[in-house]
């Protein structure tokens, strides 16, 4: 039996295009669970629920500048905890003991939460 490469090709990209479907929808569909603003007025974090069958409790962060509303970065996911703007120092953004943000690493004209 002679496998057709051109269904082989359209099978292949079916295949990916549904994988890469399932780990955008991931993120993708998130929904916004809250929304907190720095101590200093300057940044805003909005945390999400990740849209998923396997980990119901993961959560990940936007970071904007709250001021322009401007997008600055995506945190990976983390397991569901209360935000913290002050653990490790004050460019530093925690979702429990894990660390989502730190200035240090983004080209942003505030470099502190807090002050």
């Amino acid at each position: 039996m002679r496998i057709n490469k051109c269904a082989l090709l359209v099978l292949l990209l079916v295949v990916s295009s549904i994988l890469g479907f399932f780990k955008w929808a991931e993120r993708g569909l998130s929904d916004p669970r809250y929304e907190y603003e720095s101590p200093n007025g300057k940044f805003k974090v909005v945390v999400y629920q990740l849209s998923t069958l396997t980990e119901p409790y993961e959560l990940f962060g936007k970071l904007y500048e709250n001021e322009t509303g401007k997008f600055i970065a995506e945190s990976q996911s983390v397991p569901t905890e209360r935000l913290y703007w002050d653990i490790g120092g004050d460019d530093e953004v925690h979702i429990g003991v894990e660390k989502i943000f730190d200035l240090k690493d983004y080209d942003v004209e505030h470099k502190s939460f807090i002050k």
